[in-house]
C-alpha cells in the first residue's frame, strides 16, 4: 500500500494496493447487481460495528463513481483501481478504494477481509462516506468500494442494516439483561469498555463496571445458569465472558466464529438447559452452539436476509424455556419459536427501525417470556405484548 499527500499531510489518497481477484463456485440464485450492492454496503457496515467502529453513510456521488468504474472493469474484464480517483472524488481530507472480482458478493467481501491492505481501508476509522458499485458479467460480480472522509459536512444516509447493531438477548448498545436475578430485565449500555446498568426499569443507571476495552463487541447472557445475566465481549475472534455482571472478571474464554472476517454474535439459551450458549451470523446462515467453547456449530440454518439489512434478535417468545430467533425488517418483526428455517410464525410492526430506532429484547414485567423495545435517542419505548401498538412503557434518559 502506498499513500501520496495532497498539499496537506492531513489529506491522504489510498490507492495503490495489491488488487484481490476472488475466484469462487459458482451459486445460484444471486443478487443482481443493485442488491449486490445494498448487500455489500450491509456487510461492510457489520465487519465496521463488529470492529468497533462507526458505519458509514451512502454517498450518492461517491456511489456513481464506483458503479462506472465496476461497469469499466467488467467490460474490459480487467482488475484495476481508478487512476484519476483523487481528481474524481470531490471534498475529500482521505480517499480510499477497493476493487474485487468473484462469482459471489460475500465471498468477495470474505476475500477483501483476508487482505491486510484491503481490511484496513474497511476498518479505517477516519472515513465516515462510502459509495458501492457492483456490475455483473457473465455470472461474475466486479466491486469497487470507494470510502472518504470529507472536507466538510458528511453527506448521504446509513443504509437500513447499519441504523442499528445486531443484537442477542440484550446484547449490543445498548444492553439489557436481569442483572441482579430477580426475574425483570432490565436497560444498560456499553461504553468503550465501560458498563452502565441499571437494576431498575429506568436509563439512570445503578452500577457502573469495567470489563472490555474500546473496539470490543458487548454479549449478555446467563453464562452459569444461576438466574443472572453476565457481561460479555468479543474481541477479534476471541469470546471473554463473566458470569457476573455487578462483579465482572473473566470466567470462560474461547474463540468461536470469525468476527474479524464478518461474523456477527448472538446469544441464547437455544436447547433450554437454563445457560446460554454463543452463535454467529455468517453469510445469512445462523451457526448456533450450546457449550462455551471453541467447536462447530451444532445447529445451522438460514433465517431471514441478514446480508439485505434484516436486524437479528433473540429471545424466548413463548414461555418455553428456549430461545427462538427473528428478524426486524425495516418496521416489522418476523419472530420464530423453532431454530429452523421455515416462516415467521409471528409478524408485526412496531417502531421506526428503517429510520435509525434500535431494537431490544427483554422480560420487562418478570412474566417469564420476552418482549420488545425500541431505543429511540437514548429513550427506551418498551412494549409487553408481541404485537404492533403503543408503547406500554417509556424510560427518558
Amino acid at each position: 500500500m502506498s499513500a501520496s499527500s495532497r498539499s496537506h499531510p492531513a489529506y491522504v489518497v489510498l490507492l495503490l494496493l495489491a488488487v484481490v481477484a476472488v475466484l469462487l463456485p459458482a451459486r445460484t440464485a444471486e443478487a443482481g447487481t443493485g442488491d449486490g450492492a445494498a448487500e455489500m454496503e450491509c456487510l461492510v457496515n457489520d465487519v465496521r460495528v463488529a470492529a468497533g467502529r462507526h458505519g458509514l453513510r451512502v454517498a450518492s456521488d461517491l456511489t456513481d463513481l464506483a458503479q462506472q468504474h465496476s461497469e469499466r472493469m467488467a467490460s474490459s474484464s480487467r482488475l484495476y483501481h481508478n487512476p484519476n480517483l483523487a481528481e474524481d472524488v470531490q471534498s475529500w481530507r482521505v480517499v480510499a478504494e477497493n476493487v474485487g472480482y468473484g462469482s459471489t458478493i460475500a465471498g468477495i467481501h470474505a476475500a477483501l477481509m483476508g487482505s491486510t491492505g484491503h481490511r484496513a481501508n474497511l476498518l479505517d476509522s477516519r472515513v465516515t462516506e462510502m459509495g458501492i458499485g457492483v456490475a455483473l458479467r457473465d455470472g461474475r460480480y466486479w466491486v469497487t468500494q470507494v470510502f472518504r472522509a470529507p472536507s466538510g459536512a458528511d453527506s448521504g444516509a446509513l443504509p437500513a442494516c447499519a441504523r442499528s447493531m445486531v443484537l442477542s438477548t440484550g446484547g449490543g448498545v445498548p444492553v439489557a439483561g436481569d442483572w441482579d436475578g430477580n426475574g425483570t430485565v432490565t436497560p444498560g449500555v456499553f461504553r468503550d469498555g465501560r458498563w452502565e446498568l441499571s437494576n431498575q426499569l429506568r436509563t439512570r443507571p445503578d452500577v457502573v463496571v469495567a470489563f472490555g476495552r474500546p473496539g470490543d463487541l458487548p454479549v449478555v447472557g446467563d453464562w452459569n445458569g444461576d438466574g443472572k445475566d453476565g457481561l460479555g465481549v468479543v474481541r477479534a475472534d476471541r469470546w471473554i465472558l463473566s458470569n457476573s455482571a455487578l462483579a465482572p472478571r473473566e470466567t470462560a474464554s474461547f474463540s468461536y466464529g470469525r468476527v474479524t472476517s464478518g461474523d456477527l454474535p448472538v446469544v441464547g439459551d437455544w436447547n433450554g438447559d437454563g445457560r446460554d450458549g454463543v452463535g454467529i451470523l455468517r453469510n445469512g446462515e445462523w451457526h448456533l452452539r450450546n457449550s462455551l467453547s471453541s467447536g462447530p456449530g451444532q445447529l445451522a440454518f438460514v433465517y431471514g436476509r441478514l446480508t439485505r439489512g434484516d436486524l437479528a434478535i433473540v429471545g424466548d417468545w413463548n414461555g418455553d424455556g428456549r430461545d427462538g430467533i427473528g428478524v426486524v425488517r425495516g418496521g416489522e418483526w418476523h419472530l420464530r419459536n423453532r431454530l429452523s428455517a421455515g416462516p415467521a410464525e409471528r409478524q408485526f410492526v412496531y417502531g421506526r427501525v428503517r429510520d435509525g430506532d434500535t431494537p431490544v429484547i427483554g422480560d420487562w414485567r418478570g412474566a417469564g417470556k420476552a418482549a420488545i423495545g425500541i431505543v429511540r435517542d437514548g429513550d427506551w419505548y418498551l412494549r409487553h405484548e408481541l404485537s404492533a401498538g403503543y408503547a406500554d412503557q417509556v424510560l427518558m434518559r
